[in-house]
């Protein structure tokens, strides 16, 4: 079970770099989902805004895996690329790396530990 992910958030296409987000996008849908083909990641979900505030949010990528699966993944030269070009694409690019499932209880714990060291709950 996935206990990390790397979530890819874009907004609108740079006007007159449509055609190299376009190209950009696909090969990132091909890099992850070969990820996960050879079971380097848990799975690869892709989300398209159907409704909403495409500027902010036109869609998202989400990559799952363990935490050295997601760490090899941030690690590679080919995130890497993806994302430097998307950054020069897209306008706004979010990149979070999360925890999930049976991560989420224990760093609840560790939040809740800290507030108490801190004095603060």
């Amino acid at each position: 079970m996935a206990t990390h992910a790397i979530i890819v958030q874009w907004g609108n296409v740079v006007a007159g770099r449509e055609q190299l987000a376009m190209s950009t996008f696909l090969a990132a849908v091909e890099y992850y989902g070969g990820l996960k083909a050879k079971r380097a990641v848990e799975d690869l979900r892709i989300y398209l805004s159907d409704l909403g505030n495409f500027g902010d949010q036109a869609g998202m990528l989400i990559v799952d895996g363990s935490e050295e699966q997601i760490n090899k993944v941030l690690a590679s030269s080919e995130h890497k690329t993806l994302l430097t070009k998307a950054y020069h694409l897209v306008d706004p690019l979010r990149v979070n790396v999360t925890v999930t499932g049976d991560e989420v209880p224990r760093r609840i714990e560790l939040l809740n530990s800290v507030r108490r060291e801190l004095g603060i709950v």
